[in-house]
């Protein structure tokens, strides 16, 4: 019935078969007609397991050919998961074949008790508590000792509010399995210590990310925190950027490092985008994820000639309002300043501007006007350099013992030639 062996599996049937009798040998005591027959039919028929999938579960438990149909299966799987918790026939026969030792378990004395504590105290549903069973069926193998333990670390040394620990525990149903002491606390401590967080920073990481703790601290956590402080360090980031990249998106460290954190960090920063932009990328797919990377680096290159312009527009009215406060210019004598001199933007250093300026009225005795006449008339001085420029006909004006201002500033601002 089984179809154990067959013609062209005779000897490995066998050795099946001997295998699940040594295992369970009291399936020899078991009524064909009235136990064996009914149990196999119901799991056949009414939960649609196939044949091949009853002979796996039957040698991952016996047991299952001994329990009674009325008693014991029909009410655990149709009346306790399919009926209370409302799981799908398909998601029962999953259960079933991941953890077939779920039906071992006492149905009044365990499964309905850790049931009621998920739905009454916790105040899930009694369809996202199958939706966690389907997930994770070996929850049924702690005790509800173990997994109130759990719950309460969460919430009262972690310090998560109700919400939170239900959304823990629903995306990471594992976790009630970690030890508090152990592994969980390891984890826990490396993000913390690692990243600087506060008691609620971390509670928020795990409320946002549960998942984390179900990963590895050597093979996993570790290398990917170490990769992005390195990455942070020699990009010349501060020292927070890690953790302000952890808040911003935990499911970072939920990602693969050398399939996608590393291969996007490095486009990233090729494109000549900051570090921390990784928390926006790394969630997308690839062909967003491009198409993101381009129109960023193009909105960069935009914003930097936005930003090169304002500051040429900024340091021109910084010197156009020293020139107006210290020579006194009007606003006409102002506009004719710019329109004579365009090459005023780029004078780059304001302090070089003013101290040109300033050089102007020591050599003029402090007079203001004969300062702003040489300007005036000829601004395109200020782009001249004082050692090549202006110092050598300073010092033939001084040599030819000119004194007049007016012939000074006369001879200033001819050209070349005609000073000569």
């Amino acid at each position: 019935t089984l179809g154990y062996v067959d013609d062209d599996n005779y000897f490995e049937g066998m050795d099946r078969v001997r295998n699940l009798l040594v295992g369970t040998p009291k399936l020899l005591l078991a009524a064909v007609d009235t136990g064996l027959e009914p149990r196999f039919q119901f799991l056949h028929n009414e939960i649609e397991f196939s044949l091949e999938e009853l002979q796996r579960l039957y040698e991952k438990n016996p047991k299952l050919l001994m329990y009674s149909l009325d008693e014991n299966m029909r009410e655990k799987i149709v009346f306790f998961f399919i009926l209370r918790l409302h799981i799908e026939v398909e998601n029962v026969r999953k259960i079933l074949l991941c953890f077939p030792q779920i039906m071992d378990y006492n149905l009044d004395n365990h499964l309905k008790p850790i049931a009621d504590y998920y739905i009454s105290d916790l105040r899930f549903s009694a369809t996202e508590f199958g939706s966690i069973v389907t997930r994770f069926p070996r929850l049924f193998s702690y005790s509800l000792f173990k997994i109130k333990h759990v719950t309460g670390f969460l919430r009262f040394e972690l310090g998560l509010d109700a919400t939170q620990v239900k959304r823990v525990i629903f995306q990471a149903p594992q976790i009630v399995g970690l030890n508090t002491e152990g592994t969980l606390q390891q984890k826990l401590d490396l993000l913390q210590t690692r990243l600087s967080l506060t008691r609620e920073e971390l509670g928020l990481v795990l409320s946002k990310m549960p998942t984390l703790m179900n990963l590895g601290i050597k093979s996993n956590l570790l290398p990917k925190l170490e990769y992005l402080e390195k990455v942070a360090k020699k990009t010349n980031h501060s020292d927070d950027v890690v953790k302000r990249m952890v808040l911003k998106q935990p499911t970072l460290l939920g990602y693969s490092l050398e399939n996608r954190i590393r291969p996007r960090m490095e486009k990233i920063i090729s494109a000549g985008l900051s570090a921390d932009k990784v928390t926006v990328g790394i969630s997308m797919a690839e062909h967003k994820f491009q198409d993101w990377l381009a129109s960023s680096q193009l909105r960069k290159q935009r914003q930097r000639q936005v930003d090169i312009q304002k500051n040429v527009r900024n340091t021109s009215r910084s010197k156009m309002a020293y020139l107006h406060e210290l020579l006194d210019l009007n606003k006409t004598e102002v506009r004719t300043f710019l329109s004579v001199m365009p090459g005023l933007k780029c004078v780059r250093s304001t302090k070089l501007f003013e101290k040109k300026v300033a050089y102007f009225k020591t050599e003029l005795q402090n007079v203001t006007s004969a300062t702003k006449a040489i300007l005036m008339q000829r601004p395109t001085l200020l782009q001249s350099s004082i050692k090549q420029g202006w110092e050598p006909r300073m010092q033939q004006i001084r040599a030819a013992e000119i004194e007049d201002l007016q012939n000074v500033t006369e001879l200033f601002v001819m050209s070349d030639e005609e000073f000569q």
